[in-house]
């Protein structure tokens, strides 16, 4: 039990759709809470937000993020009738559902169908007919889509009556308020130094300015454009480009993911003719749309694409809830459930929302490593989508062969393999087909791995569910203190979220335990020579 006074008040910082979520949920509960935000409330990102709500369809490989965007969806609901109930306004919640459409062949579509089927999930593919009953001005070579339960809300609308709400049920909202430091327990403001049993920092991507935390800025770009016919009932997702219908004949149209500029909140020509002209492929006639509004904000993201839900590191009472990229609408309801449960009820907060998860890659980079056999760090570059390590040791030839290429070794080292199978075998080159389940997701893919007995092992990508593009090379470098191994692996997804954060974080795992093995394999055979 958090709070065993449910009394007592929770001082939230920042009041963009995760804090006011929070807000409500928390003051709905009975638990007193104070809501500090520098401007308006939801004037940040979250104003210009899309508001799509596309479980299926961000998180289509399913998991964590499936589970709590359709638990979101009930929620939304549920929000939606009690809130309208208290103050006389909804969230203008549409369910109606959303369309995945594309210009290619049928195929990525019927898989991504068929895999929301075997997981008990409702979705429907369709043909050009279909399409157009969501989207009548689409592109004429859009022949497939697909739809799949979801929708969307008005962003800001929703954002400033869940602040309403919040408001209806007690808790005190203050704007125009700067928060310039934080203590434990206690903030210091404009307005002075205020205090509270429990702080919750939801600040969005200003988190690092109150915590030491790993979490950068990507701007996104959109436009909101007006055109006086019926494009598309529905959010449609495109190959590069969303576009969502809006209220009085206008379309969002997004949106950039710029993760170079800093804190650099000015749109730009080539950000905005990009978006333009993506959203122009998709939907011809919007080349005769007015443009409303040109608008840039900055996500939240940390390393891993994962969000924060968790106790801050060095301070008993302090919570930072953070980090949702690109879904913070869709997850904000199921996020302040989560938060209210741990507090009321003592539930638990995901592990995998934790803080720990950056403590311990920082360990993994500092610890020393062993004398005379040492391992570098596995690092991972979320720009680049490539990882590598290294061992230094004497080096056999065959044993390196027996930890890289022999099957029998894999359940050892990759505790998450489901399943591997060699399908062919040469002496040069072997196939291998994978299968793995991990952080709740399903990653299947077929490599080709070719060894030339001595000092260079590669593995080439032949067909996967999740991967466009995944090789990795491995070289035997002889060296006088002892040879180096070095492993290169280099990955890009099909998908973005959660999803593409588990991969990159099974690939660096498996990785740093073959160079763990390898190393011991060496030592042992050193060992017994």
């Amino acid at each position: 039990m958090i709070l065993a006074d449910t009394t007592v008040d929770v001082l939230i910082v920042g009041g963009g759709v995760i804090g006011c979520a929070l807000a409500y949920d928390l003051a709905a509960a009975g638990i007193g809470v104070k809501l500090l935000e520098r401007d308006t409330v939801g004037a940040g990102t979250s104003y210009g937000a899309g508001g799509m709500l596309a479980p299926q369809i961000e998180f289509s490989e399913g998991g964590l993020g499936l589970e709590w965007g359709l638990r979101s969806l009930a929620l939304y609901r549920e929000w939606d009738h009690t809130i309208c109930d208290r103050i006389g306004l909804g969230l203008d919640l549409d369910l109606s559902g959303v369309v995945r459409a594309t210009e290619g062949g049928p195929d990525e579509l019927g898989a991504l169908a068929a895999r929301q089927v075997q997981m008990g999930h409702v979705a429907r593919l369709l043909d050009g007919p279909g399409i157009r009953d969501w989207a009548p001005g689409i592109n004429s070579e859009a022949q497939f889509g697909l739809w799949v339960p979801g929708g969307q809300v008005d962003a800001w609308r929703a954002t400033r009556v869940l602040a309403q709400a919040a408001a209806s049920q007690g808790a005190m909202i203050h704007t125009g308020v700067t928060v310039t430091g934080l203590e434990d327990g206690a903030v210091l403001t404009s307005m002075g130094r205020l205090e509270a049993q429990y702080i919750i920092v939801a600040a969005g991507a200003w988190i690092p300015h109150l915590l030491d935390l790993p979490l950068r800025p990507v701007k996104g770009q959109r436009l909101l454009v007006e055109l006086p016919q019926l494009l598309a009932r529905a959010p449609i997702f495109g190959d590069s480009v969303y576009v969502v219908p809006k209220a009085g004949g206008r379309y969002f149209l997004g949106a950039t993911e710029e993760s170079d500029g800093g804190y650099d909140r000015r749109a730009t020509l080539a950000g905005l003719t990009a978006v333009g002209a993506a959203a122009e492929r998709l939907f011809p006639k919007l080349a005769q749309a007015e443009v409303v509004e040109q608008w840039a904000g900055l996500r939240p993201v940390f390393p891993d694409g994962l969000p924060m839900i968790a106790p801050a590191p060095q301070y008993d009472r302090v919570l930072v809830v953070g980090g949702h990229y690109r879904h913070g609408f869709l997850l904000a309801p199921v996020t302040a459930r989560a938060v209210r449960d741990w507090m009321i009820k003592g539930t638990p907060l995901p592990s995998d929302f934790s803080y720990n998860r950056f403590d311990q890659a920082e360990k993994a980079v500092t610890e020393p490593p062993k004398k005379d056999a040492p391992v570098s760090a596995v690092s991972v570059s979320t720009a680049a989508d490539v990882l590598r390590g290294e061992v230094t040791i004497a080096a056999d030839p065959a044993v390196v062969y027996r930890v890289f290429c022999d099957p029998t070794h894999y359940p050892r080292l990759m505790p998450d393999v489901q399943q591997v199978e060699v399908v062919k075998a040469e002496s040069a080159y072997r196939i291998v087909q994978w299968t793995v389940h991990y952080f709740g997701q399903r990653i299947e893919w077929t490599e080709r791995q070719t060894w030339d007995g001595r000092e260079s092992l590669e593995g080439d990508l032949l067909a996967s569910n999740f991967f466009e593009h995944y090789r990795y090379c491995g070289r035997v470098t002889r060296d006088p203190i002892g040879s180096i191994v070095t492993i290169e692996v280099e990955m890009t997804s099909r998908r973005r979220g959660l999803v593409l954060a588990a991969a990159r974080k099974i690939l660096a795992q498996n990785l740093q335990a073959f160079l763990h093995a390898l190393r011991q394999e060496l030592e042992a055979v050193a060992r017994e020579s």
